[in-house]
């Protein structure tokens, strides 16, 4: 097959998957958004603080347990069945020693948490660590298929399983339980309903090839190294909190958290799980690399600039109408974490470059980096509260964490910082007017204080971008509304 034609079906394939991965995401966080205003109301930020505590315990759990394997699966030239049932063995077995490490080391987090009731809640919440590691190497399979319908399809389903477990639990009183049994529910339903769509799967492969489980161990050293070092950047804040704030506190930036991070689980996936198995297939062309790079960042952006607007902007009357009043001190949380949300819009996709070349290690020490780094700003942060921590978070992710990625995009592609800002420009220059606004009016205490403004506030914010992007970037949203609806350009 020419060059051309592959680069044809590949855009098919990429514009379908995007499609249907922007379902999914779309409807699973409008279900988790809908569980999340459901269960703000009928518990309390306790009860999220000391599930928050928790999740840090499974995150590590489940990262060690999948080893890197899921992503080794996808951007492996050839798959067999055989090489399959090895890697889904070992992450199966590595998953239970860890539900029985977290039994047995139960009793020691309850005492670094300060936390009593951790010691019942953890060993049923470990049960999420088997399901998870079982479900995440079925979606690898599906995913290198480009199975993304099926994928999309279960997604939104274990998303309702979960929303009825939790508020059904929460509306009869079990308080920190109807949290767990919503985890439960989602990731063991969608470990089972992806089993016979991965049977049908591996059909298509050849039952024997040449083994790499080597090549798949070193692989997943790195990839297991980097996700220890992730795991640590991401959750140092919420370790700090926990520990010198309390559950209470640690609850309300959980929430917060959670709320700024809801529209990048809709953006991030449409794009990251697509373009990992297009990535890998071209990843000896770096200059197709290039500008399939530049194109993702620049379509992320443009979707998600105007949304994280919307929310700095108008953050009070959505905590408001979402979580209630109790809630109130989680609103400045979320207008400073929305920071988050336009840096990693132009730096996620590296991870995907970085998979698909195979260079594991320089995620690895990339993450190495980042964790010195993250550590410091947390513990000069955490002396001003839970506003200091995020502050310091969004500081040293856009000052110090972002500028590094233009050495990793050199090293894995020779991108230079000029190729990339050039093609970004018009995005940074209309969100940072309207940010420049707000902040100046913020600060000066001119800010709306009724709902309805401070929506109306939000939406000028974002419309803002929108027309600012359509005079200066009209061909990317033609082509952007071409790829969604699979027309030509």
């Amino acid at each position: 097959m020419s060059q051309q034609n592959t680069s044809v079906s590949l855009r098919k394939q990429a514009a379908a998957g995007g499609r249907w991965t922007a379902i999914s995401a779309v409807a699973s966080v409008a279900i988790q958004l809908l569980q999340l205003a459901a269960l703000g109301r009928l518990l309390e930020p306790t009860d999220f603080g000391l599930m928050a505590m928790m999740m840090v315990v499974i995150a590590l759990a489940t990262s060690i347990a999948d080893f890197g394997m899921g992503n080794y699966l996808v951007q492996i030239t050839t798959l067999s069945r055989q090489f399959f049932n090895r890697l889904f063995a070992l992450s199966l077995v590595l998953s239970v020693v860890l539900f029985g490490v977290i039994v047995v080391s139960a009793s020691w987090f309850a005492e670094y948490f300060d936390s009593p009731r951790l010691k019942e809640f953890l060993p049923w919440l470990g049960l999420v660590v088997v399901a998870s590691a079982v479900s995440q190497v079925y979606f690898s399979v599906l995913q290198r298929a480009f199975k993304f319908k099926v994928i999309a399809v279960v997604d939104v389903i274990s998303a309702f399983f979960g929303l009825f477990m939790s508020v059904g639990l929460a509306l009869y009183g079990y308080g920190v339980w109807s949290l767990i049994g919503g985890q439960l529910a989602l990731n063991f339903t969608k470990a089972v309903i992806f089993y016979k769509p991965v049977l049908i799967a591996l059909q298509e492969v050849p039952p024997t090839c040449e083994g790499r489980i080597g090549y798949a161990l070193r692989f997943g050293y790195f990839q297991l190294g980097e996700r220890m070092l992730n795991f640590a950047s991401w959750n140092l804040d919420k370790i700090i909190i926990g520990k010198m704030l309390g559950d209470g506190a640690l609850g309300i930036y959980s929430v917060a958290y959670q709320l700024v991070m809801r529209p990048f689980a809709v953006f991030n996936p449409i794009f990251t799980r697509v373009s990992l198995p297009i990535f890998s297939k071209i990843k000896n062309d770096n200059v197709r690399l290039r500008s399939g790079y530049l194109d993702v960042v620049r379509i992320i952006a443009l979707i998600s600039f105007p949304v994280y607007l919307g929310i700095a902007i108008a953050a009070p009357a959505i905590v408001n109408i979402l979580l209630g009043p109790k809630w109130v001190e989680a609103a400045p949380v979320v207008s400073i974490l929305c920071g988050l949300g336009f840096i990693f819009s132009l730096g996620n996709p590296i991870g995907s470059l970085i998979l698909a070349k195979g260079r594991a290690e320089l995620g690895f020490y990339y993450n190495l980096l980042a964790l010195f780094i993250y550590a410091a700003a947390y513990y000069v942060g955490s002396a001003y509260g839970l506003f200091g921590v995020a502050i310091s978070f969004v500081i040293v992710a856009g000052a110090i964490i972002y500028p590094l990625e233009i050495i990793l995009r050199w090293q894995l592609i020779g991108m230079g910082a000029i190729e990339y800002f050039s093609a970004i420009k018009h995005h940074l220059t209309g969100a940072t007017l309207p940010l420049l606004v707000y902040i100046y009016f913020d600060i000066n205490k001119l800010m709306p204080a009724n709902i309805a403004e401070q929506l109306m506030a939000g939406a000028g914010g974002a419309a803002f971008f929108v027309v600012y992007l359509w005079f200066t970037e009209r061909a990317l949203i033609r082509s952007t509304l071409a790829l969604v609806s699979d027309r030509k350009k």
